[in-house]
């Protein structure tokens, strides 16, 4: 998943069942980690996966606290934090320390919300995939 996001942990027909009906497209971010997105323009969403292997992105994540909704929790026994600028947000960003020193940051996206209408739960809907994901990750190595 390190070098290639949009080439597991899930396969196609899993992330259609999770509503995302596109191939991804890979790419890097500024750090140099591997990231792909999938925009999807048929169910207006697009959900984006960055990999940190050799970066521990859930303490960054703790000691930055971009946006003013920080929840911590747990996904699939994992620690994780769910983010939003808002509450009506069409966007949530989800962080999970997979090990020590290393994680992914999965970010949701409602591409379209109607006039006069709340986002339909960008934060459920995030967490759901994170969770597939985490449930297909190897087990971590023991120390």
């Amino acid at each position: 998943m390190a070098n290639n996001p949009c080439e597991g942990p899930l396969t196609r027909q899993e992330l259609r069942t999770l509503g995302i009906t596109v191939d991804g497209e890979p790419r890097s971010v500024p750090s140099g980690a591997r990231a792909c997105t999938w925009t999807d323009r048929n169910t207006l969403n697009e959900f984006s996966n960055v990999v940190y292997p050799a970066r521990d992105i859930l303490v960054d994540t703790y000691r930055v606290r971009l946006f003013p909704v920080f929840d911590a929790t747990t996904i699939g026994g994992l620690p994780a934090t769910i983010e939003q600028s808002t509450q009506d947000s069409i966007t949530c960003t989800i962080t999970v320390g997979t090990d020590a020193g290393q994680g992914f940051v999965a970010t949701y996206t409602q591409l379209e919300v109607p006039a006069g209408q709340r986002p339909d739960d960008p934060c459920g809907r995030g967490q759901r995939i994170v969770e597939e994901i985490v449930a297909k990750l190897p087990p971590a190595p023991t120390r």
